[in-house]
């Protein structure tokens, strides 16, 4: 079955939300639009959050805030220590930073902490949970799964025990496969749970979808909605595929910088394409390569433990990669940096 994100574009309504009074900057009209979609899903929907898809440059993580603002937890009265008014944002390493200093300067009155993991932390669990926003990596998630999966009384996982707001998984992609922060993110407790992504899912995989709808809806919802029949029925008559879509779109929040083009007023983009044949010694290096990587990653899995062998595949994946991106691109690029990685120790796969 092909699906492509842009089958699932959401038909959101005219309607648009008031910026929040906190808020420190202006949304764009379209912005306003996926506020008060986000806002309806979170209040009036089953499941309760979604998968807010916006291309690349559209200001997801100003659309994410606004709703931070716009709708806090309500107060309870001798609430327990785990009842957490929280929104936890899980992103990658590389962007944690960049959450940090949107925040500052998009939202006031907004207590922040980043969570650096169980071990480390130095809050109490009611603490924690007093926070508005608490910032964790990818990274932080896959070291906390074992804590989460084997509890210690003596040294309990501090996000599992937590009874949170709203999670936001951010570059939804890091938490998908067998990777041990996408078991994590499933352990977590939350009202309201959102997928970020400028590109949820790669063109023609299912799988993308089913995980990322088992995020944000969880297992059982599918299951009750026949999801995995109605996978099979459309893999056996493609002609079904729009009852998929029907039924499942009002999840997913997409626009492209096209269909908003006239409020941004960015001049029109034009794109060209270039084609490069390779030589013969590029092609066989390429070749080469690829039948090496599948003996590596198969070599590298055998005999391990499922969750060993689910971590060893990733790192493999990624990191062959990185490998067949450079020698793509210049046979002398993949030579330089593999030698590089192998005198590290970090071009090695282990």
């Amino acid at each position: 079955m092909s699906l492509r994100v842009e089958n699932l574009e959401s038909a959101v309504a005219v309607r648009e939300h008031d910026d929040p009074a906190s808020l420190c900057s202006e949304l764009y009209p379209y912005q306003r639009q996926a506020l008060a979609w986000m806002m309806e899903r979170e209040k009036e929907c089953l499941p309760r959050g979604g998968v807010l898809a916006d291309e690349i440059g559209l200001g997801k993580t100003v659309e994410i805030i606004s709703l931070i603002l716009a709708n806090r937890r309500p107060q309870q009265v001798r609430a327990p220590d785990a009842h957490s008014r929280a929104t936890l944002i899980v992103s990658p390493q590389t962007i944690a930073n960049q959450w940090v200093s949107e925040m500052q300067k998009h939202a006031r009155d907004m207590r922040i902490t980043s969570f650096p993991g169980s071990e480390r932390c130095q809050m109490r669990l009611s603490e924690l949970a007093a926070h508005d926003v608490i910032l964790v990596t990818y990274e932080v998630l896959t070291k906390e799964v074992w804590r989460a999966r084997f509890p210690n009384p003596r040294y309990p996982s501090l996000l599992t025990n937590l009874e949170l707001w709203r999670v936001v998984l951010d570059e939804v992609q890091y938490a998908k496969g067998g990777r041990q922060a996408g078991k994590m993110v499933r352990m977590l407790k939350a009202v309201n749970r959102w997928a970020v992504s400028g590109t949820p899912m790669r063109p023609g995989f299912t799988g993308d979808l089913t995980q990322l709808l088992s995020f944000v809806c969880g297992t059982e919802w599918l299951e009750e909605q026949g999801w995995k029949s109605l996978v099979r029925e459309i893999d056996r008559d493609p002609g079904r595929r729009q009852e998929l879509v029907a039924k499942f779109k009002p999840l997913f929040l997409r626009r492209t910088k096209d269909a908003v083009h006239s409020q941004l007023g960015l001049p029109v983009q034009h794109s060209q394409s270039l084609y490069v044949s390779a030589t013969l010694a590029e092609r066989v290096l390429r070749e080469s390569f690829v039948m090496r990587s599948a003996l590596m990653l198969e070599t590298a899995s055998m005999g391990r433990g499922d969750d060993q062998g689910d971590a060893t595949a990733v790192l493999g994946d990624d990191l062959l990669s990185t490998h067949l991106q450079l020698s793509s691109l210049s046979p002398s690029l993949w030579a330089q940096w593999g030698s590089k990685g192998s005198a590290g120790g970090a071009g090695k796969l282990v």
